[in-house]
Formats: C-alpha cells, structure tokens, sequence
C-alpha cells in the first residue's frame, strides 16, 4: 500500500465520522428550531449557527472539547 493510498484511507475515516457527527447535530438543532416556533428569532439563529459551526471546524482539529471528544481515538 502506497502513502497516498494509506493517506486518502486514514482522511475517508475521518471525514466519515465527521460527516455522521454533523447529521447528528444538524438533526438535533432542526428539531429544535421546529419545536421551537415561538422561540425568538436571535435563539433559532444562534442554534443555526452552531450547526454551521459544526460543518465549518474541521473534523481532525484536536480540541478537547465537545460532546464527540469523549470518544475514542480514530484508526
């Protein structure tokens, strides 16, 4: 097996995990903002926000924080 493909393999992994992480949190803000319809547009932006948020970090930065940092390292 070549670097590259060693690359692109341990780079898919992640991006699958950061792709199944994001539709979780999407999923749960939509929920949420749609529950939510009397809420006060500044809250239902904010919550969009954070779901944008989620997409815009990327998924290997190695921050200890959030609730997906509590699992177990990839690869």
């Amino acid at each position: 097996m070549t670097t590259l493909e060693l690359l692109a393999r341990q780079w898919s992994i992640h991006l699958l995990h950061a792709t199944w992480q994001s539709t979780i949190v999407v999923l749960v803000i939509l929920a949420l903002v749609r529950g939510i319809p009397r809420a006060s547009s500044r809250l239902r932006y904010a919550l969009l926000l954070i779901a944008l948020a989620k997409f815009a970090i990327p998924p290997m930065l190695p921050l200890p924080v959030g609730v997906f940092s509590a699992a177990p390292p990839v690869g």
